[in-house]
């Protein structure tokens, strides 16, 4: 079984800006039990030695084409916090003096 509360849903929840029912909250919270259930019963699959020489491959990559993009009014319509046409967030970066 995981290790996963109902109160870990409900303050991811809340990390995430959703407001959750304790109905939607108990749902989620059986979703993650599946899945975190699953995820550990992966630890069971043995580990497979890698070959000598690793398969030769190439990275294929797409050439950069211009598109549609968000208008700086849509992009910052959810955001808490904004300044100058520009999201404010908490200082994550201390002074250093």
């Amino acid at each position: 079984m995981s290790d996963i509360t109902e109160k870990d849903v409900a303050h991811l929840a809340h990390l995430a800006r959703l407001k959750l029912s304790e109905d939607e909250v108990k749902e989620l919270y059986h979703h993650f039990q599946i899945i975190l259930d699953y995820v550990a019963s992966l630890d069971a699959v043995p580990d497979l030695k890698l070959s000598a020489e690793p398969r030769k491959s190439r990275t294929h990559l797409r050439e950069d084409e211009v598109g549609e993009s968000l208008s700086a009014e849509d992009a910052l319509a959810n955001s808490p916090k904004v300044r100058k046409n520009q999201f404010v967030v908490p200082p994550i970066i201390e002074d250093m003096e």
